[in-house]
């Protein structure tokens, strides 16, 4: 089967197990660029092939973590195939590329307060005051933030119900840490 074909059967299917339109253009834009690395044939796709592309993004000045994304993108993509035409998976020959564990950014409380004096000029004050408290307080991404009704929070728990990426709910502690009087 030529390769091309086997992506674009790989991203219907995608998306009609409703992955988001960025990460389906993702798998095809990764997809396809290692498909002009071969010759054009799924079963003939060998680790060597995966570790070559690899190699030369990484010479081209890749990071880590795109590589890393690479990877797991052609390992999701042959996984598939193995199961949908029943070839064997070059993937289990290619060693994940490491990615340095960095701790995540972290505001002061001066960084914090500036935000806040911010906050109370806008045109809500007491509800981007409370926006940037809970982003500061949860770590929760900002688009996270923007779902969640009131019928999300519960203080008397101080939880609050937030959905993420492919619409994941989870319950994310709040609590009520004060900078300023």
């Amino acid at each position: 089967m030529l390769l091309e074909q086997a992506i674009k059967e790989f991203i219907v299917a995608k998306q009609a197990a409703g992955r988001s339109p960025r990460t389906i253009a993702k798998y095809r834009d990764t997809l396809l660029a290692l498909a002009q690395h071969t010759d054009g044939n799924l079963e003939s796709v060998t680790a060597g092939d995966i570790r070559h592309y690899l190699a030369e993004r990484r010479g081209a000045g890749c990071k880590p973590a795109s590589l890393h994304t690479y990877y797991r993108t052609f390992a999701t993509f042959f996984r598939w195939c193995v199961l949908e035409y029943g070839i064997s998976n070059p993937m289990e020959r290619v060693e994940r590329p490491q990615v340095p564990k960095r701790l995540p950014p972290y505001l002061s409380d001066e960084a914090i307060n500036k935000l806040l004096d911010a906050a109370s000029q806008s045109r809500c004050p007491q509800r981007d005051r409370a926006l940037v408290l809970v982003l500061v307080d949860t770590g929760v991404r900002a688009g996270e933030l923007t779902g969640p009704k009131m019928r999300d929070i519960d203080l008397r728990k101080g939880e609050i119900r937030v959905f993420g990426k492919d619409q994941e709910e989870r319950l994310v502690p709040i609590g009520f840490r004060q900078l300023k009087p």
